[in-house]
């Protein structure tokens, strides 16, 4: 199966985005192709967050203790730090801290209880379709807060059909069969029966499922005749109604447009909630699934706003194909577009653990014939799409969710690293997911100096599922290994894949720490815990290292960014699993700039 069959949610419910008047389209988001944005010469622009000096030229934060700086990867706590304009000129005790920003420079001193940390990264999200689904209006809320039973399923659809006519369409995102009681797929036996005369389109929460009714396939004019494996077939031959990979994109026409207008302040007010969740920086892993270059310029609109988090990026492999063969034409990496930096190119190599398409050695539990879903069924055919763009200098990211689709990424990347050996080097490339793994790969990975990012929910939301009914024991038990990250000496990090689960760092390292299970607490796989420090690392410096950025955040240190929190309690002080209870975000600092503000912090002058 080739690129196209590497299936994100955003490509099927981002379709029709764009499908407004000329009238509707904001001035700043009229650009189409790669020339209108600049991106066939050098970029203007440096890619960080634009905003306004702080309140001082010069601001002293004085604690005791318990401004946790995370310097070389540990916390290494100090007293005080000072910052100019957008950057940390002094840090260390409050005498040495003063002898370089001026003793009468304004002191503001923290509360009782109180810390300082470096801001929180998350290297993989996806914020188009996150803003999109969060309109409930449009697309129905399926997700497992909502839906743990069938008869909540049937519930959602029967709410929208009271507001519907005949033949409008029911969309929805988030229906996860293995967080379901009994965990029941959504057949035509099902859907033709909640909605037999309106359409029903019904993406999973993992993004590489979906569910239609008969209506639907009638509208999008597939039949059984359809040789395309992804469309699901009963024990007698015929489609049931369920998709997977890039079958789910065949019925994006069909969901519900939104002008570019409402899309960008559905954006701005999803990047204003990460980062009262303390994000001061932002990675979307899939640029231009839906519509190519246009959404650099949407992204560009959205992003003109001072107080928002640090935004970078990867282009899907879709949206750049077309120049693999003359990349020359287009401005080396990393672009930047407005107040985005887009530094990767991003490949689906196979699909979802949960939903059972995730390519694997051994067979699925409860599915003893499946082995998932393998997007290049040929290394040669991944190979000749990597080359090109690892000799351009792009950051190289690969979606692999399981083991089988590790070893094929681990031996493509070897091959095109061997094939360009004046690549830069610096450069950290990724592997995403990572949720069925070995330690044997891992340290293959560290081998040819890779990176690895876990979207850690896995555990926290799905553990249980994994162990129980996806994977069994031992597997499930050690989805998304970070105590193998530590040992094997990798640089890792976690991060959400929002919407496929929310974003929330102290959440990431709390299930990176204790791996409690949601709602049980129990531990799934205690061998695989890490220290907090350990587990801190992979929202700070590490996802920094892993964006090339540790020069300018993931830490506190002189003439890094001043990209910080102020959290009501020191975290070294809570038990792991519980951070993300007991420790609220005060305070979001980016660039110097206050961009996020919950409780005041005394000022001492």
């Amino acid at each position: 199966m080739c690129q196209e069959g590497a299936n994100l949610v955003a490509r099927a419910a981002l379709g029709g985005v764009f499908g407004t008047t000329a009238e509707e389209q904001p001035k700043t988001t009229t650009t189409s192709t790669a020339e209108d944005l600049n991106l066939t010469t050098h970029v203007h622009g440096n890619g960080k967050h634009q905003g306004d000096e702080t309140e001082a030229e010069v601001t002293i934060f004085q604690g005791n203790g318990n401004i946790l700086t995370l310097a070389d990867g540990k916390f290494s706590a100090v007293d005080a730090i000072s910052i100019k304009g957008d950057t940390i000129i002094s840090v260390g005790s409050l005498a040495d801290v003063q002898r370089v920003a001026g003793t009468n420079t304004p002191v503001r001193v923290l509360g009782e209880g109180q810390a300082i940390v470096p801001g929180f990264i998350d290297p993989h999200l996806h914020l188009l379709f996150t803003a999109l689904v969060s309109n409930h209006e449009n697309i129905l809320n399926f997700s497992p807060s909502v839906v743990k039973t069938i008869a909540d399923a049937r519930a959602v659809v029967d709410e929208a059909l009271a507001k519907k006519k005949k033949g409008e369409w029911v969309v929805g995102f988030g229906y996860d069969p293995s967080l379901v009681q009994d965990h029941p797929n959504l057949t035509l036996t099902i859907t033709n029966v909640w909605a037999p005369e309106n359409p029903v389109y019904i993406i999973n929460q993992s993004g590489h499922v979906a569910y239609v009714n008969q209506l639907a396939l009638d509208l999008a004019k597939v039949s059984d005749d359809i040789k395309d494996p992804n469309f699901h077939r009963d024990p007698n031959g015929k489609l049931d109604g369920v998709l997977f990979e890039e079958a789910v994109s065949v019925f994006s026409p069909f969901i519900p447009k939104i002008s570019p207008a409402e899309f960008i302040g559905l954006a701005r007010k999803t990047l204003k909630g990460w980062a009262a969740r303390g994000t001061t920086t932002v990675f979307d892993a899939g640029i231009g699934l839906t519509s190519g270059f246009p959404e650099l310029a949407l992204i560009k609109s959205v992003l003109d706003d001072p107080l928002l988090p640090r935004f970078g990026g990867a282009l899907a492999i879709q949206t750049v194909q077309p120049f693999v063969g003359f990349l020359e034409i287009l401005a080396p990496p990393p672009w930047n577009v407005g107040a985005a930096r887009v530094q990767g190119i991003k490949f689906w190599l196979d699909g979802s653990t949960q939903g059972f398409t995730a390519a694997v050695k051994e067979p699925y539990l409860d599915q003893p014939n499946n082995l998932g879903i393998l997007n290049y069924e040929k290394d040669e055919e991944l190979l000749g799409l990597l080359v090109p763009f690892l000799k351009a200098g792009w950051q190289l990211i690969l979606h692999t969710n399981g083991d089988r689709a590790i070893d094929q990424a681990l031996r493509v990347l070897n091959t095109a690293f061997n094939a360009v050996p004046d690549r830069n080097r610096e450069i950290v490339h990724r592997l995403e997911h990572v949720t069925v793994v070995s330690k044997k790969q891992l340290v293959r990975a560290v081998e040819l100096g890779l990176g690895v990012s876990h979207l850690i929910a896995h555990v926290r939301s799905w553990g249980a599922v994994f162990r129980d009914y996806v994977l069994g024991p031992p597997r499930g038990d050690r989805i998304d290994p970070t105590r193998d990250d530590v040992d094997v000496g990798l640089i890792y990090s976690f991060h959400s894949d929002s919407p496929i689960s929310p974003v929330n760092p102290l959440q990431y390292v709390d299930t990176a720490a204790a791996r409690l299970l949601d709602p049980t607490g129990e531990v799934l796989g205690q061998e695989q815990t890490i220290t907090l420090e350990e587990a801190w690392r992979g929202v700070t410096i590490n996802p920094a290292r892993q964006l090339g950025l540790a020069a300018e955040i993931g830490s506190l240190e002189v003439g890094k960014k001043a990209d910080f929190l102020v959290l009501g309690k020191d975290p070294r002080l809570v038990r792991p699993g519980y951070l993300h209870k007991e420790v609220e975000v005060l305070e979001t600092w980016v660039g110097g700039q206050k961009i996020y503000k919950g409780v005041d912090i005394t000022v001492n002058t």
